[in-house]
């Protein structure tokens, strides 16, 4: 549902998507994106993980990191901002805001 959603946007479009840490990092390696939505918990690994794996490879440049998690805990928040991450919300209250953050980043974001 939130793949259909954001990419009714226009502007955006899906260039990759991963339920693991080790897919993720492999689809982001072979492929630019410009905006990075991930969740904390993934099927295989975590989203802070995949975060702190980012950061230490310099050949993979994303310009904005989303979360978009069930686990919306403050903890999570700085570990998150510490990695980069942008823009931090909550699947249960926050989908609107992200909604409104991608049509912004939309007509903004150069794609390259």
């Amino acid at each position: 549902m939130l793949i259909q959603n954001l990419t009714n946007i226009p502007g955006i479009e899906l260039v990759g998507y991963a339920d693991g840490e080790n897919d993720a990092l492999e689809q982001l390696s072979s492929n630019h994106c410009d905006v990075l939505i991930l969740d904390i918990r993934l099927k295989q690994g975590n989203g802070v993980n995949l975060l702190r794996s980012l950061n230490s490879l310099p050949n993979i440049n994303i310009n904005v990191k989303v979360i978009f998690t069930n686990n919306a805990s403050d903890t999570y928040r700085r570990a998150c901002t510490q990695y980069g991450v942008a823009h931090f919300f909550d699947k249960s209250t926050d989908f609107l805001q992200l909604r409104s953050l991608m049509n912004k980043l939309a007509s903004s974001i150069t794609i390259s």
